[in-house]
């Protein structure tokens, strides 16, 4: 999986400099399938919304347990 860098670098480099695919490739040293990959994706253009955590209904729960009880393993609050 190509870093949020370099994703940034292989489309400036396509879109603002105007290099081909294998020229990119070459200088980044990613397979050409990846700088198009990237090119296309629009996963760069929009930021994923942060999902919500199993857990998150009972921490409450788990954080007052944990008050009362300090020593309480994770198994026995499970």
């Amino acid at each position: 999986m190509i870093e949020a860098e370099t994703r940034a670098r292989i489309r400036h480099y396509f879109y603002a400099e105007h290099w081909k695919i294998g020229t990119i490739a070459s200088e980044l040293g990613v397979h050409p399938d990846a700088v198009r990959n990237a090119i296309e994706s629009q996963q760069f253009n929009q930021a994923q919304a942060l999902r919500a955590s199993i857990a998150d209904p009972y921490l409450a729960f788990i954080r007052e347990t944990l008050e009362q009880y300090p020593r309480l393993r994770a198994t026995r609050i499970y």
